[in-house]
């Protein structure tokens, strides 16, 4: 569930400065779309959202699961409700994946709420930097 707050009032929250309104070039499936009047580097979109503002899936939004600058395809993380068709309008929001680097691009480090410095489960399972010894 979204937070409709964020997106409803893109002014009051300053999300309208990352988003972008474009139009579906083609559609591969129901969770993949191709974008070609779309330039942005490849995880400029990833963990964004997609709101379709026309076709079959106007109103919807969609957590973007990543996208290719290359090839210029846009995969949701779960397949649209409805078909999507050659020329729906949409509109993209950036995305974040919750990085200290995200959060700096976004120029929104001073409410970076993570824990970079503590150490994860990666550094629990390797055993604490500990190596064993051969006899």
């Amino acid at each position: 569930n979204l937070d409709e707050n964020i997106f409803e009032n893109g002014v009051d929250t300053g999300v309208k400065k990352w988003q972008m309104e474009t139009t579906v070039t083609d559609a591969i499936k129901q969770n993949q779309l191709i974008l070609l009047d779309l330039e942005k580097d490849g995880n400029y979109f990833n963990f964004g959202i997609i709101e379709f503002l026309s076709g079959d899936n106007m109103h919807k939004r969609y957590v973007i699961k990543n996208w290719d600058n290359t090839t210029k395809v846009l995969n949701l993380q779960i397949p649209a409700l409805f078909k999507i068709s050659k020329g729906d309008i949409v509109r993209l929001y950036k995305g974040c994946n919750k990085s200290v680097e995200s959060c700096k691009s976004n120029g929104n480090f001073i409410n970076y709420r993570g824990y970079n410095d503590v150490p994860g489960q990666d550094f629990i399972a390797s055993g604490g930097g500990v190596s064993a010894r051969s006899s």
